[in-house]
């Protein structure tokens, strides 16, 4: 293999060695950003079910809620929409 042609091969094998590198960082970035985004919507969750728990009958009835439909969101896992 002429000189020029390896050059040209091992900056090939650089240049997708690099993007190969940049789009992992990219996927991994996207994960911790989207992992970030679930545990603040099961933090907010969690809060929500908590504030809901300390409501009044009258309260709830104020949100149209019964305290059966209270009874069933508070206690739902915080996974869980």
């Amino acid at each position: 293999m002429p000189l020029a042609a390896s050059a040209a091969v091992l900056n090939l094998r650089i240049n997708t060695m690099t993007t190969l590198a940049l789009t992992n960082h990219k996927v991994l970035h996207r994960r911790r950003v989207g992992l970030i985004a679930l545990v603040k919507k099961w933090s907010c969750r969690s809060r929500g079910r908590r504030e809901l728990a300390r409501m009044s009958g009258r309260s709830l009835q104020d949100i149209g809620l019964t305290p059966y439909d209270a009874y069933v969101e508070i206690n739902k896992p915080f996974w869980r929409g």
